[in-house]
């Protein structure tokens, strides 16, 4: 725009629409906010959130990232091998591998991602405002640290992970499009 052939009066009323704006924004934000926490009800394993609450944080991440027009991506992460260490060491010693994945993944995060179980042994992370290489390298650092934690105990469990940025798709597309880069990806490795 050019504001030079704008008067005072109308700078000062676009200003105060501006400021408007702003405080309309700040008010939105706090209702996500308010909203955001009553949507944390957790895995009871994992202290994550569970795939419905997931679900509904990725909605809201989504339409927040089109209002600014920001990227949104998605991890999906997958481990297998937990039904040999399951017939071998029995379920608890699996649900604490499970707490441990949760708790590595959760460190490995910024305060504005969000992590979550997806599904039995998938868990899904909503990175806001990030773009997929972004995404990658978190997710990348994420997968080595789980990989030197199963190294380190011994555990033989794979890894394998995927990223998605958003790219004006469906949510169904979207996750869909994760869950096929995670099928290519696990035949690939």
């Amino acid at each position: 725009m050019n504001y030079e052939s704008y008067s005072k009066e109308q700078l000062i009323e676009t200003i105060e629409e501006l400021r408007l704006l702003n405080h309309q924004l700040l008010a939105d934000n706090e209702q996500y906010l308010i909203a955001n926490e009553k949507l944390s009800d957790p895995n009871r394993l994992t202290k994550l959130r569970n795939i419905r609450n997931l679900l509904k944080h990725l909605i809201m991440e989504i339409n927040r990232s089109s209002i600014l027009n920001k990227p949104i991506s998605i991890a999906l992460f997958e481990f297998e091998g937990f039904k040999k260490i399951n017939d071998t060491k029995g379920y608890l010693y699996c649900d604490i591998i499970l707490k441990d994945v949760a708790q590595i993944i959760q460190s490995n995060v910024r305060d504005t991602d969000l992590v979550g179980r997806y599904t039995g042994e998938e868990f899904m992370i909503i990175f806001s405002s990030t773009s997929e290489s972004v995404a990658q390298n978190i997710s990348q650092r994420i997968q080595q640290a789980i990989q030197q934690h199963f190294l380190e105990d011994n555990i033989s469990i794979t890894v394998t992970s995927s990223i998605k940025q958003k790219a004006g798709e469906s949510l169904e597309d979207f996750i869909k499009a994760a869950e096929v880069n995670l099928i290519k990806a696990k035949k690939s490795a």
